[in-house]
């Protein structure tokens, strides 16, 4: 499905004004052509606040922290920059993969980008942690970690 841009004059990185993320996103959608899931809007500016909501907010001590600026005629964005590294990564999944990450998100389990396999082994952790001990998920996780470092060789 290709996106539209809610307006053609919207050509955020040729302005003088830093570009919001969600002009970010709906000019990267407006270029590309990976399949998306249903549920995500058609307007570029929508299927950008509906990525938005499933992703972390800008982090305080390191995005936020490093405000947007103007380099060589370009913006640095990190914010910006992470929203749209994780729906590229995201929009390049399987239909079935993507459905997982989104199920998952709206669950309450994160989604960074991460590669399918680690992102499920997560997704199974976090299952694991919330039906036990916490101590005891620890102790566990630490003889699992001290098993597999004692058959390490350096």
């Amino acid at each position: 499905m290709a996106y539209k841009s809610s307006s053609d004059e919207d050509r955020p990185f040729q302005s003088n004004k830093c570009p919001t993320p969600e002009e970010v996103i709906a000019q990267y959608l407006a270029n590309t052509s990976y399949a998306v899931p249903e549920g995500m809007p058609s307007d570029g500016f929508q299927a950008a606040r509906w990525w938005m909501a499933r992703q972390a907010p800008g982090d305080p001590f390191s995005e936020a922290a490093t405000p947007p600026v103007k380099k060589g005629g370009e913006w640095s964005t990190p914010y910006h920059d992470r929203l749209v590294y994780t729906l590229r990564k995201f929009l390049k999944l399987k239909r079935v993969h993507q459905i997982y990450v989104i199920e998952h998100i709206e669950s309450g389990v994160p989604w960074e980008g991460d590669d399918i396999d680690f992102y499920i082994t997560v997704v199974e952790e976090t299952a694991v942690m919330k039906t036990c001990d916490k101590e005891r998920y620890f102790e566990d996780g630490f003889k699992k970690m001290h098993k597999a470092l004692k058959g390490m060789t350096v």
